[in-house]
């Protein structure tokens, strides 16, 4: 892919990019690819869809809304949860443990 048409494919990607977020709920795939293929018939763009459609799920999935609150203060909460972590999956900490081992890091 040239350069012009690899520019014109992210132009085309932020494009959509921008439209989706204008939408009140997060669209589906189909939603994301009907709405690729009328943006590009408005815009001309006659480049390859199915992956200006991946960035495009990528972004949407991705985000996350101004103001979302993690604790209500008002909820029952445990005050122990830490010390039954044996019973809780730590995806992130665990990957990134991971990655940290296998480049050699070390904490500071």
């Amino acid at each position: 892919m040239n350069f012009n048409k690899l520019e014109s494919q992210k132009n085309f990607t932020s494009a959509l990019i921008s439209a989706l977020s204008l939408l009140p709920e997060t669209p589906t795939r189909e939603e994301v690819g009907e709405r690729a293929k009328q943006l590009a018939a408005a815009f001309g763009y006659d480049g390859p869809l199915e992956t200006v459609i991946e960035d495009a799920l990528i972004a949407v999935d991705s985000r996350m809304g101004a103001g979302v609150s993690l604790v209500d203060v008002e909820a029952d909460h445990d005050d122990e949860w830490v010390y039954k972590r044996e019973n809780i999956t730590w995806t992130y900490s665990d990957a990134y443990e991971q990655y940290l081992k296998k480049n050699r890091c070390t904490p500071r």
